[in-house]
């Protein structure tokens, strides 16, 4: 059986195995009808915050042409502050969902309370989130996974770990570095974040609002403020260290079958090599 879920069309065609693209009198915002086989153990949808015309285009492009990482999820997104092409899918050409976004800085940490060294990407994820929210094409899927573009990832490898979880309001804490330093415990790093739909549900009827407008998310980092986010809102923290192999917080070499996802690859040879290396055991 299948069921029906209904969301506005914000980039149109996909590469969806269960998912048709209408696109009706609305244009790029018509109706858009994605089957969801409630026959299969866990639904993710995936998505990408793309920089345009850079590095991260060629990985996306290039992931787009391999159908892999978020590619291979259930269903996609790939947001832009620019409306790219970024190449032929099973059902049409692929876009980013366009979404105007401020330019960032790097952070230095500890200056003003700023709590990364990395771009203080917040606000841009926050437009991010707020497109998903509204676009209601996160509905039907059990998980929702924000990957970084650099990062190279396996949905498949995904599911056994957050079958159990199916279900729950809970999100998957990925580091154990700086275990005492806030929010205490273990760290969601931003390459991959995995969050359940019942942690992102927590988010609608003002949760979002709530986040923003109580946490001092200046100068964080989004991975910061969104486990802040998720920790103010009740979802509970399900720590996996072997979600994903990053030099900044847990190596791992590409040819290690438990982990989901490696990270950074800057460019689609280096992405490449690890992925080959990865899927060749």
């Amino acid at each position: 059986a299948t069921a029906l879920v209904a969301g506005a069309v914000i980039a149109t065609a996909a590469v969806r195995p269960r998912a048709t693209t209408l696109v009706g009198a609305g244009g790029e915002e018509g109706q858009e009808v994605v089957l969801v086989d409630e026959k299969k153990a866990v639904s993710l949808f995936c998505f990408s915050v793309m920089k345009p015309g850079g590095s991260e285009q060629e990985l996306i492009e290039f992931q787009l042409k391999k159908r892999a990482s978020i590619f291979a999820c259930d269903d996609f997104a790939v947001i832009c502050s620019k409306k790219v092409n970024l190449g032929p899918g099973d059902y049409g050409d692929v876009h980013t969902w366009y979404n105007p976004t401020p330019k960032v800085q790097i952070g230095q940490l500890g200056a003003n309370g700023v709590t990364t060294n990395s771009f203080l990407n917040t606000q841009i994820f926050i437009i991010a989130w707020k497109t998903l929210l509204k676009s209601n094409q996160m509905e039907g899927h059990d998980f929702i996974v924000k990957a970084d573009p650099d990062a190279v990832f396996f949905p498949d490898r995904l599911v056994g770990h957050v079958q159990q979880y199916k279900g729950q309001k809970v999100y998957l804490p990925n580091c154990n570095l700086f275990l005492d330093a806030p929010p205490a415990g273990p760290k969601l790093y931003g390459a991959l974040e995995v969050f359940s739909k019942q942690a992102i549900d927590l988010l609608l009827n003002g949760g979002f609002d709530r986040c923003t407008n109580q946490l001092n998310w200046h100068g964080w980092g989004e991975d910061y403020f969104m486990q802040s986010c998720m920790m103010m809102l009740g979802a509970q923290g399900m720590a996996d260290y072997n979600l994903v192999g990053d030099h900044r917080c847990i190596p791992a070499n590409c040819d290690d079958y438990r982990r989901v996802a490696f990270h950074d690859f800057k460019d689609p040879k280096a992405w490449d090599a690890c992925f080959k290396t990865a899927i060749s055991r």
